[in-house]
C-alpha cells in the first residue's frame, strides 16, 4: 500500500510539473459540461484501514471562463463495510489548472440504505488538459458523524 501511495504522489508531481511548464503556451478550454471520474486509494480513520473509492460527478459551468459550477456527484468506497454518498457538487476552479469542489449530501451503508446521514466531501484536483480531457492526481476527504476519511488518487475528465 505504501508503495502505491508512493507511486501516486510521484504521478501527481510529474503531472504538476508538466502542467506548469505549458502554462504560458497552452490555450485552455472552457466547456459548459463536465463528466468525471476519480479512482483512488481511501483511509478510514475511523476503521483505521485502506480501501478502493471511485467518485463519479457531472458538472454544469457558469459564467464566460466557467469557473463556478453546480452538479451531482456519487462515491463509491469498495471494503468490508462498503458504503456509497450521493451528494450536491458546488464547483470552483480558481485558476486554468486547479478545481476545488465542495459537496454536501448523505452518506450511507449499502447494507442499510434506510441510515443514511449527512456528510460533507471535499476535493482537490490539479490537471491538465489533453483536448477535452482533464487528467491528474486528486486529494479529497470526506466527514460524516461516524467517519472521516482521505484519499488520493487520479482524476480523468471529459469536457464538453
Amino acid at each position: 500500500m505504501k508503495k502505491l501511495l508512493l507511486t501516486l504522489f510521484t504521478i501527481a508531481l510529474l503531472f504538476v510539473e508538466k502542467a506548469s511548464s505549458q502554462e504560458d503556451t497552452h490555450t485552455h478550454h472552457h466547456e459548459r459540461y463536465e463528466i468525471g471520474v476519480s479512482n483512488g486509494i481511501v483511509y478510514s480513520f475511523n476503521e483505521k484501514e485502506f480501501a478502493y473509492s471511485l467518485h463519479l460527478h457531472f458538472i454544469k459551468n457558469f459564467g464566460v471562463e466557467k469557473k463556478i459550477g453546480i452538479g451531482l456527484g456519487y462515491e463509491a468506497i469498495f471494503d468490508e463495510h462498503s458504503h456509497s454518498a450521493i451528494s450536491v457538487l458546488l464547483h470552483y476552479k480558481p485558476t486554468n489548472h486547479i478545481d476545488i469542489n465542495v459537496a454536501p449530501g448523505v452518506v450511507y451503508l449499502n447494507s442499510e440504505i434506510e441510515n443514511s446521514r449527512f456528510a460533507l466531501h471535499l476535493e482537490g484536483v490539479y490537471h491538465f488538459e489533453l483536448g477535452f480531457i482533464h487528467l491528474g492526481p486528486m486529494l479529497a476527504s470526506a466527514i460524516s458523524a461516524d467517519d472521516v476519511h482521505a484519499s488520493i488518487g487520479l482524476h480523468i475528465a471529459i469536457g464538453f
